[in-house]
């Protein structure tokens, strides 16, 4: 993959009011068109990369985010609401299994 690939994965996966600076100066700096900017971004394979290095950053950030929503969620009660229900949904999409068996005490009983 050329390098400015990887960057242009990079740059993606970031929040645009992050980003340092527009596509067009992005593809100056590289030598490269928009469109060509463009096709990379959208093939099915970085996208997956894109998507993968989001949710890794969302992951990073995830407990400070959600502490300070429980704290607010003591007060403020869109905030408490916001909170559960993350955690509900984190909940039901979480796989907490072990080669596809429960894990805890559960696992024991037959």
């Amino acid at each position: 993959m050329d390098n400015w690939i990887d960057k242009m994965i990079e740059r993606q996966s970031i929040p645009e009011l992050l980003r340092a600076e527009t596509v067009v100066d992005f593809c100056k700096e590289h030598s490269i068109s928009e469109s060509k900017y463009y096709y990379q971004a959208s093939k099915p394979e970085n996208q997956k990369i894109i998507v993968n290095t989001c949710l890794n950053n969302a992951k990073k950030y995830a407990p400070e985010v959600l502490e300070g929503l429980g704290e607010r969620g003591k007060k403020d009660n869109r905030a408490a609401e916001l909170y559960l229900k993350f955690i509900l949904e984190l909940r039901e999409k979480t796989d907490i299994t072990s080669d596809d068996k429960p894990v805890g005490i559960l696992t024991t009983i037959k």
